[in-house]
């Protein structure tokens, strides 16, 4: 009984986790949109931001994505966020000033801002790119263990699969895996594991 109250606060923290991920990345958008003609890298990294937050969005949605080393790095791209958008509110603040002070921090700062941001954003990126990664390398659909086997139950991994493929265009290692594969019954696959599971 323990257990299963430990199991549910964390997947209530979870499902927090992503909420605020996914409202932070929405922030740092709009935050974007106020700091108009800052660095251009800022308006560049838009596509990136909206394919953040269906990334997120995702893994909300797909409890079986939800991994501890998804949500590991969930909470990576969370921290960043939150880096990201107090970098970008610091940026708008010097926007409201006039234009002698304005001046003034873009001679003495404006090439080390313009540096912090591009450290932010490419720390943001490689944290995004290992989320994908830990994504497409989940084992979902899959129970048992190494002494006795594992099966894979084929619906669970081809809905994922198809969900995954929708909002990442590439495909879950296990679907490729599991792919073609004639040996199952009742959508069950029992086999040996191929790959590290």
């Amino acid at each position: 009984m323990c257990h299963t109250k430990e199991f549910v606060a964390s997947a209530a923290s979870v499902t927090q986790l992503l909420g605020q991920a996914i409202t932070l990345i929405q922030e740092i958008q709009q935050a974007r949109e106020t700091v108009s003609g800052y660095p251009k890298l800022i308006h560049d990294y838009s596509k990136q931001l909206n394919d953040l937050r269906r990334t997120l969005a995702l893994v909300q949605q797909e409890k079986e994505l939800q991994t501890s080393g998804v949500v590991e790095q969930v909470a990576t791209v969370h921290s960043l966020a939150q880096e990201l958008e107090a970098f970008l509110e610091q940026m708008t603040g010097w926007r409201s000033k006039n234009s002698a002070r304005q001046y003034a921090h873009a001679i003495f700062s404006g090439k080390k801002d313009e540096k912090s941001l591009a450290g932010v954003l490419d720390r943001f990126d490689r944290a995004k790119n290992e989320l994908v990664a830990r994504i497409l390398l989940a084992q979902v659909g899959l129970t048992g263990n190494l002494h006795d086997g594992f099966a894979a139950t084929l619906p669970v991994v081809r809905r994922i699969d198809q969900n995954v493929q929708s909002i990442l265009g590439s495909r879950l290692l296990i679907a490729t895996q599991l792919e073609d594969r004639q040996d199952y019954s009742d959508g069950i696959y029992k086999g040996t594991c191929y790959y590290r599971c």
